[in-house]
């Protein structure tokens, strides 16, 4: 398993002048590699943590299905997104990362190539990350 610390906060934004959007963020430094990544909403960041210049980005949106079903059950439609809760690295050259999914949480496992990313697996992703981006919660993965 690599080693990594993690930090949770929440921030407020202003990028929509009628309101403010909350972000859910989660930031993973990866000591052995001089990176960091951070998520914001359906984007995860890879960046570096000399200059915290972005090296690239994975970005995971859900579908206009699972946004429209999470509008008609009445949430609101701003955290009907895919925020990205969960992200651990369970092996060298692979990131499992799971998001809410307009309420419907899901989880991917991406190869890691350099700063490319490869997705091999997805599965739904109950009891691994909450439905609601304002839950407030903790992942903890532990390898072999």
């Amino acid at each position: 398993m690599v080693m990594g610390r993690w930090f949770g906060e929440r921030t407020t934004s202003s990028r929509n002048s009628r309101f403010q959007r909350e972000q859910f963020v989660t930031t993973h430094f990866e000591e052995a590699r001089a990176a960091s990544r951070r998520t914001d909403g359906n984007i995860v960041y890879n960046l570096s943590i000399y200059d915290l210049s972005e090296t690239t980005r994975l970005s995971w949106y859900s579908s206009d299905d699972d946004i429209k079903m999470c509008i008609v059950k009445g949430k609101d439609e701003d955290l009907c997104q895919n925020y990205i809760r969960v992200l651990a690295i369970p092996s060298q050259g692979s990131l499992l990362c799971c998001g809410t999914n307009a309420f419907r949480p899901l989880c991917r496992t991406y190869s890691i190539n350099g700063n490319n990313y490869t997705q091999e697996l997805e599965k739904p992703g109950q009891a691994m990350c909450p439905y609601d981006p304002t839950h407030n919660s903790t992942a903890v993965f532990v390898g072999k």
